[in-house]
């Protein structure tokens, strides 16, 4: 299952490790937005590398 497909409808079963990984890409998620509204190049490229490996990491606990 894709990470998208994870965060948009993840069962309630979920384990702990999935659920602390689905929430790591949402706070992630959250400080690029943050960063792009505040115009912060340095910061907005550091949150959006930060998304690309939470994001690899939801993936690493669906297999």
């Amino acid at each position: 299952m894709s990470a998208l497909a994870r965060l948009a409808d993840h069962p309630s079963s979920t384990s702990r490790l999935q659920q602390e990984a689905v929430d790591d890409v949402v706070t992630t998620a959250v400080l690029v937005a943050t960063a792009f509204r505040l115009r912060d190049e340095e910061a907005l490229v550091l949150a959006l590398r930060r998304l690309v490996e939470a994001v690899r990491r939801l993936e690493t606990e669906d297999d």
